[in-house]
């Protein structure tokens, strides 16, 4: 029995013992290793590509040579002007990120309170970057103003709704009047998330269905449910592929929905990225970002998606691209 055991153990050693070696060379391939040191030359690299990132056009940085021979370590001095609506707490904290070695330091000192800053970055006790960072109200970056809808909510497991509800950016889920939709809508509004309520052939609940064979009183009555069950005055949207857009009563519909002062939109007005490659939708993304036309730029994604690209939606709002809710972007 004792042998046995010896014998798991030493599996069990070996199993840990690979999937250290594993873990560690993924670490390795994906970020690049320092020992305990890094180069005035690489750090202004990194430097350099943060402010790409964060939407800090070249034009907007100065650099010179340094004169001062006690900072002999330091080759040169950065002079960046930065927009307004960059705060130098979120400019730190991603360069942070880029530097994350436990032998670099990164020191801010507002001179102005949230109007210039001197930023010095040491490795291993030696300076090795030095920059003045000054904000200027009057500069802004040419962002746009992006917004999602989330599709296929219901879809998601458990912890993949939890991960969505819980990003830090505004967007709405589409939900298509039901019971099991109407308990979603507070949740929702919990985590400061906004519902689009679609209106098509999919709508279920007794309370909810708009019928053709109904009189004018009972379809006027499911839409007062309807309204009343996902409350917030939300944007609704049509299906302009249903049966339901293309009946004769839907006008009806239309007309109660417009007198209550909600906003009803045409499903296919808005950019759908339901069932496109992940490069597609990264593509369609930086386009509509990059694009100079001012039309509202909301899009149809299904929660999947929507998860895969965050990482690129994260760059393109430190780029300076506004992410905004869909009824402030209409």
């Amino acid at each position: 029995m004792k042998k046995k055991i010896t014998q798991y153990l030493l599996y069990f050693t070996i199993l840990l013992l690979t999937a250290n070696i594993i873990v560690d060379l993924i670490a390795k391939k994906n970020k690049p290793r320092f020992e305990n040191d890094i180069s005035s030359s690489v750090i202004e690299n990194i430097y350099l590509e943060t402010l790409d990132e964060e939407g800090i056009e070249l034009n907007l940085i100065k650099i010179k040579r340094n004169r001062e021979e006690e900072k002999d370590s330091l080759k040169n001095i950065f002079n960046v002007r930065i927009p307004g609506d960059l705060p130098f707490s979120v400019f730190m904290n991603y360069l942070q990120t880029k530097l994350n070695y436990p032998f670099i330091k990164l020191r801010g000192e507002e001179k102005k309170k949230d109007k210039e800053l001197k930023l010095s970055i040491y490795s291993n006790n030696t300076l090795k970057l030095e920059s003045n960072i000054i904000k200027d109200e009057n500069l802004s970056r040419p962002g746009a103003k992006l917004s999602f809808i989330i599709t296929g909510f219901n879809g998601l497991s458990k912890s993949r709704q939890e991960e969505l509800l819980k990003s830090p950016f505004p967007f709405a889920v589409e939900l298509v009047p039901s019971d099991k939709e109407a308990g979603m809508v507070d949740s929702l509004k919990k985590f400061r998330k906004e519902h689009t309520v679609l209106l098509n052939d999919d709508i279920s609940g007794k309370n909810f269905l708009l019928l053709e064979r109904y009189s004018e009183g009972k379809l006027m009555a499911s839409i007062k449910n309807i309204i009343t069950s996902f409350k917030y005055y939300p944007v609704y949207m049509i299906d302009t592929g249903s049966d339901l857009f293309g009946r004769p009563k839907y006008g009806i519909v239309e007309k109660e929905i417009l007198r209550n002062k909600i906003r009803l939109e045409k499903r296919n007005a808005f950019i759908c990225l339901d069932d496109e490659k992940r490069e597609n939708i990264i593509n369609k993304l930086t386009e509509a970002a990059n694009g100079r036309e001012n039309k509202n730029k909301i899009f149809l994604i299904e929660g999947e998606n929507y998860l895969s690209v965050f990482d690129e939606i994260n760059k393109l709002f430190r780029k300076g691209n506004k992410i905004i809710s869909p009824s402030e972007n209409l």
